[in-house]
Order: C-alpha cells, then sequence, then structure tokens
C-alpha cells in the first residue's frame, strides 16, 4: 500500500472514531432502574443471550428512541431506585403512580397505561374474608391483627390503603418485600395472610410459578390509575418530561404502541385466562375426541398399531404442530408436555384392546341401535369441546408470536389448531372424501369464532382488562361449541361448495 493510500485509510478511521464520539456526546441518555415485576419487567432468554424485556421495558425503549435519547437499564431495588431519583444519580423510573411525595423530587410524564392493584389470599382462607372493601379488609386487619404482605416503596392506588401501609403505627401489621414474587412467595408459605400485588403482575407470577391452587385474587377492587414515568428533579429537566409526552403521543399514533400492549400485556392476560385447570380439561377432552377419530378410521381401515398412532396423532397434535411451524413459535406445543401424545398412545393400545375383544363375540351379535346413537352423540359433543378449545388456543398463539393484523392471523391459526390435523389425517390415508374441506362446517366455525374473538381484542387492546379478557373467552368458546352442536343436530352441510350433484360443469 502507497504512503497516500496509508494516510488516506488513517484519516478515514480518525474520522469516523470522532464523527462516533460527536454523535454519542450529543445523544442524550436517560439512566433507569428496573427490578422484577413479569410481564411488566424481566429477563429473558433468546438463544444464548439474556435480555431485560417486558411490557414497561418495551414501552419505555420505542419512547425513549422517538424522542431521540438512549436509554440504560440497572436492575435496581424500587426503593433504591427512587433514592438514586431523589440524588440525580438516575434521571427515569417506570411504572410509577402520582403521590404529592413523590412530586417533591421527580416531575410525573402523561400517563401512559393503567393499573390495578389487587389482593391475594390463600384458597383455604376464603371463607375467612368475607368483606366487600379496601376498608372492610383494614378493618378486619387491625381488628384480628392479620399480617399485610406488601412492596417496598410502593405507593398502592386507593388512598385509604396508601394510607394505611405508610402509617407507622401500623407497621406490625405489615411485613415488606423486594419484588411482588417475593411478597406472594411469603403468602404460600403462611408468612402472611394476605398480600396486595400489581394484578397482572401477580396473576402472572401465581401462574409462572404455579401457585394457582394455592392462592387466589380476592374479588374486592383496591384501585386502579393510570400509571407515569418520573424524571429526577436533580438530573432531568422540563424538556425531558416534554420529549417523552411527545414521543408517547408518537408512538402510540405509529401503531408499535398497540403492538407492544398485544404482545407483553394482552398476551399474558389471555395465558392467566386459559391457565387454569377448566381450560386444561377442555383441551384433554377435545385431544381425546381427536384421537379417537383417528382411531375409529384406523379400526375401519385395518391399521396396525404404529398405524392407528399416526391417524389418532395427527388429529390431536398435528394442527397446533403446523401453527407453531409457521410462526415459529419455539418450542413447539407437543414438545413442551409430553400428556397429549402419551394420552393418544394410550387411547390407540385401549382402543386395540377393546376393537380384539369385539372381534370375538359371536357372530352375526351387533351392538344395540341405542348404544350406536349415544355413541355418536358423546363423540360429537367432545368434539365440539375440542374444537372449541383449540379455536381460542389459536388466537392466544396469534397473540402471544404478535402476528399482525390479528383480525386476520388470529381466525387463520383458530382454524390451523382446530382443523389442520384433520386435514392432514386424510391426507395420509389419501382420503379423497375429505368433509373438513368438501361438505363440512368445521374450520368454518372456528374461522368465524375466532375472528370474533380476534376483533374483540384488537378493539380493546389499550384499556382491556382481565375481566374482559375472561368474558371474551368465555362467549367465543361457548358460541363455537354451540354452534357446531347445532350443525351436528341440524345435519347442515357447508352451502359453499363449489360444485354439487347438480352441477355439472366442468364434470368429464
Amino acid at each position: 500500500m502507497s504512503q497516500s493510500k496509508k494516510s488516506a485509510w488513517w484519516l478515514t478511521v480518525v474520522l469516523s472514531l470522532l464523527l462516533g464520539s460527536i454523535a454519542s456526546a450529543e445523544t442524550p441518555v436517560w439512566r433507569c432502574g428496573w427490578y422484577a415485576q413479569p410481564p411488566l419487567q424481566f429477563r429473558a432468554r433468546q438463544g444464548d443471550v439474556e435480555t431485560v424485556t417486558g411490557l414497561d421495558v418495551q414501552l419505555m425503549r420505542a419512547i425513549t428512541r422517538e424522542a431521540g435519547h438512549l436509554l440504560t437499564l440497572e436492575e435496581i431495588p424500587w426503593e433504591r431506585h427512587q433514592q438514586l431519583l431523589k440524588s440525580g444519580d438516575c434521571e427515569l423510573a417506570f411504572g410509577a403512580a402520582w403521590t404529592a411525595e413523590r412530586e417533591k423530587f421527580v416531575r410525573f410524564s402523561a400517563p401512559y397505561r393503567q393499573e390495578e392493584n389487587a389482593l391475594y389470599v390463600r384458597i383455604s382462607d376464603m371463607q375467612r374474608y368475607s368483606f366487600k372493601d379496601a376498608a372492610a379488609f383494614l378493618a378486619q386487619v387491625r381488628s384480628e391483627g392479620l399480617r399485610l404482605g406488601v412492596v417496598k416503596a410502593t405507593a398502592y392506588l386507593l388512598p385509604e390503603v396508601d394510607a394505611f401501609v405508610r402509617d407507622p403505627a401500623n407497621a406490625r401489621f405489615l411485613v415488606a418485600s423486594d419484588t411482588d414474587a417475593a411478597n406472594l412467595q411469603a403468602l404460600v408459605h403462611g408468612d402472611v395472610d394476605a398480600a396486595l400485588s400489581e394484578r397482572l403482575a401477580g396473576a402472572t407470577i401465581t401462574t409462572q410459578l404455579g401457585y394457582g391452587m394455592t392462592i387466589t385474587e380476592h374479588r374486592a377492587k383496591f384501585g386502579e390509575m393510570g400509571v407515569c414515568a418520573m424524571f429526577s428533579r436533580v438530573s432531568a429537566t422540563e424538556k425531558d418530561v416534554e420529549d417523552f409526552n411527545r414521543a408517547l403521543h408518537a408512538v402510540q399514533a405509529s401503531g408499535e404502541f398497540d403492538r407492544i400492549l398485544r404482545g407483553y400485556h394482552l398476551a399474558p392476560l389471555l395465558e392467566i385466562a386459559v391457565g387454569g385447570r377448566w381450560f386444561y380439561w377442555l383441551d384433554i377432552v377435545g385431544t381425546i375426541a381427536f384421537a379417537l377419530s383417528g382411531i375409529i378410521l384406523a379400526h375401519r381401515g385395518r391399521y396396525n398399531l404404529v398405524g392407528a398412532f399416526l391417524l389418532a396423532a395427527l388429529p390431536a397434535v398435528g394442527g397446533g404442530l403446523l401453527r407453531d411451524l409457521i410462526t415459529g413459535r419455539q418450542p413447539v406445543g407437543v414438545l413442551r408436555s409430553p400428556v397429549p401424545l402419551l394420552l393418544v398412545a394410550g387411547l390407540v393400545v385401549a382402543g386395540y384392546v377393546v376393537f380384539k375383544l369385539a372381534d370375538r363375540a359371536p357372530e352375526g351379535a351387533e351392538r344395540p341401535a341405542k348404544y350406536t346413537r349415544v355413541f355418536d352423540m358423546l363423540f360429537g359433543f367432545f368434539d365440539a369441546v375440542g374444537l372449541a378449545a383449540f379455536t381460542i388456543t389459536g388466537v392466544r398463539v396469534a397473540v402471544e408470536m404478535q402476528c399482525d393484523p390479528l383480525w386476520l392471523w388470529g381466525p387463520l391459526l383458530a382454524a390451523l389448531t382446530g382443523a389442520g390435523g384433520g386435514v392432514l389425517r386424510d391426507i395420509v390415508r389419501a382420503d379423497p372424501d375429505n368433509s373438513a374441506l368438501k361438505r363440512g362446517l368445521y374450520a368454518e366455525v372456528a374461522l368465524v369464532w375466532g375472528l370474533l374473538l380476534s376483533l374483540f381484542l384488537g378493539a380493546q387492546v389499550r384499556h382491556i382488562s382481565m375481566d374482559q379478557v375472561r368474558n371474551g373467552i368465555l362467549v367465543a368458546l361457548l358460541g363455537a361449541l354451540i354452534t357446531r352442536l347445532i350443525i351436528l343436530y341440524r345435519g347442515w352441510e357447508n352451502p359453499l361448495q363449489l360444485s354439487s350433484r347438480r352441477t355439472r360443469i366442468f364434470r368429464r
């Protein structure tokens, strides 16, 4: 390389470094803390990389990026975080409720989302807590000397609750923890009699840690309020707050705000709503019905055990497998739990034994017609239950994987989850008379109710509550179930077939 080329190369490197330094110097930094509070803020592993994510974290990143700032995150307990805001060693905190005391050392942004508080109690103690509101509960705490779990330095949303927690005279009733998870764990272990928590975080932690059979949310309301970002009065300026508010409105208008809410707010709500034992058993019933359909076809076609397992497994788990492969969901559903495949295997073996015993029956012996009718009715009912449950699961996965637009992918994944496995089974059988794709009204039920549920969830995403999600799921579940049962009872066929017995065009 000539001397002139070397000089030019070094000049380019130096200029690049200088420009990078100038750009970094001109980009203001907002130092911020976080603590574990899923799904609002938590650590998640993506491949070999561990990152900090969550609803609040992703919203803050989008807003600070729009504002032209850099955001740095350090794991700090909430109490310590507020002390750093006071001293000016930290500019920003998020997920904060307004209080007059805090306003002495911070400036508040405009509210960026709604938050609810909830009280969690042990299920075994539910009869003990017959109060209707927070005031009656606090009176019971005082009269019975109950131990109440709280999170340190948290401002609770009902004024009477917050005043109770802050009153030094009530310290003997309080057990303070650094996080909601530690607070709920103390309730499970019997260290406290009740625990206050942010509602979404409490429900998520209860589901993730398997506390659902031990503790539950009390039905009394404990406050709702819009939460804000807080800026230190020492190290941040009024312009920082103005930049934040302007960027917040821009992110909301761009659609990115709703996309983040669907992934980090709506998805946990759906997971919580279907995370109970009731939906688990609906899923099991559907899996059994779908597997039985394959076993019956295997018997009629004289398949061996391996073939019978394949025909039973495809309708039971094949649709979900296709759905997860298309959306890139990891791990795919069939690998998350061995229960569905073990259930299918058990049903295949049981079916083999039953059919062998039936083959030994005396020649000419037939099942009474009423038994056949009862079996057909029960099979149709359980199959409809499975279709309804798988419809909800398809929409939930569309939300979880942030498939956009939801009104398109929600119903498509609902139909794929509910009917895709049966289509795969009939392809393997080389069955030219595939009822799901010809005469039947099956996938259409999942499409319609998946679309209605997706439209409801999408329209309410900014203001939706846990109760609304549960009600929406219940309506869609019952709607799909009843629709399918009516179709079976009336014997309706699909009116949208491209050909019929009367149509001779294009036939040879």
